[in-house]
């Protein structure tokens, strides 16, 4: 019965400014308390994906470090959340460093997960293809930083092309 609001809400997501989880206040993601910046873009999949993680952290990757020469001197960066939380090795952030060092990776818990995955609406399953595969919700999820604290501001489709991706995120570090 969980399956069909989960589902409608990720694919509410394509839709970008129109999806229900904009404007949510972010109060369990533990891992952005650390971050210094005002804009995060979030990435959630695992160490270990053989396609779609690696070619979205890729895009990320080229987007935040192209938009780092170009803005110096703002505060935005991404973060890769290892949903693997069952059998992850602890590599994640070694993973997202791969693909820029704008890009941090958490590891998170099995509780920190399960408040993810209401927070952002996230579909996490067994793939059923291979022992390591998972199947998940593959957006990123655009954050900024309001009065100390985090709200979703844009959720966009793994589907992007690199230039929508780097306008969205452009346009979000400008208005703060």
């Amino acid at each position: 019965m969980t399956l069909l609001p989960v589902m409608l809400i990720a694919g509410a997501a394509f839709l970008g400014k129109s999806s229900p989880l904009i404007g949510h206040e972010l109060n369990d993601a533990m891992f952005l308390q650390s971050s210094e910046n005002t804009t995060e873009v979030i990435f959630f999949g695992f160490v270990g994906c053989k396609y779609i993680c690696p070619n979205s952290l890729f895009r990320l990757g080229e987007v935040l470090d192209e938009l780092r020469v170009e803005y110096p001197n703002e505060k935005f960066g991404g973060f890769f959340i290892d949903v693997n939380a069952n059998t992850q090795i602890a590599r994640a952030h070694e993973y997202g460093k791969h693909f820029s060092e704008e890009i941090v990776g958490k590891n998170v818990t099995m509780e920190e997960l399960n408040a993810l995955r209401a927070q952002f609406g996230l579909n996490i399953f067994d793939s059923g293809r291979e022992a390591d595969d998972l199947g998940h919700t593959d957006h990123f999820f655009v954050v900024e930083k309001h009065q100390g604290s985090w709200k979703i501001e844009k959720v966009l489709s793994n589907g992007i092309s690199t230039e929508e991706l780097k306008t969205a995120i452009e346009s979000t570090i400008l208005d703060n």
